[in-house]
């Protein structure tokens, strides 16, 4: 009888652990611990414009346009939107879509990434070190050497990657 008695709370005892544990995972806005998240949009898509001119674009996982760049040249200053859940898009550092200066947005929790595959191709510059960017999130390309690579854009959110981009063809030219 004692061995009946040691597996019925052998098989209860799990139960009860659950029953202690679930309450405490419940997703109700009345837990005291924060998560530590912040409300942000969230990127599909990226597209780089030069002035009103998309340059690419890319929509999910395609990737439509490229950038061509004459060595020894850098552009102009190239702007980044990122496509919205809606289709819409948008500058991370302003919700309601307009441009703001970029010192008014020297506390955002959100900042551009750039990755290009070689550097000695390309390089680029980011609009946060560019005087006359309007917005951090823009940026100046410019040819090293005649040749292809790529261009991968970011959303860096407190320290980690919200988006990354499908990569953007880059061919550099003589001049």
């Amino acid at each position: 009888m004692k061995t009946t008695r040691f597996s019925l709370l052998a098989a209860l005892l799990p139960l009860f652990a659950l029953l202690l544990i679930l309450p405490a995972c419940s997703e109700d806005d009345d837990n005291p611990v924060d998560a530590g998240e912040t409300e942000h949009t969230e990127a599909f898509g990226a597209r780089l414009l030069l002035g009103e001119t998309v340059l690419a674009e890319a929509d999910g996982s395609e990737v439509t346009g490229s950038l061509e760049l004459t060595a020894g040249v850098t552009t102009e200053l190239i702007t980044v939107q990122f496509l919205d859940e809606d289709g819409d898009w948008f500058d991370p550092a302003d919700h309601d879509h307009e441009a703001a200066p970029a010192e008014e947005n020297e506390d955002h929790d959100s900042e551009l990434a750039l990755v290009i595959a070689d550097t000695d191709i390309a390089t680029f510059t980011l609009g946060e070190d560019i005087a006359e960017a309007t917005t951090h999130w823009s940026l100046t390309l410019t040819g090293v050497d005649a040749g292809a690579t790529t261009l991968t854009v970011k959303i860096l959110h407190e320290g980690h990657d919200d988006y990354v981009s499908p990569t953007f063809p880059i061919t550099v030219v003589e001049p």
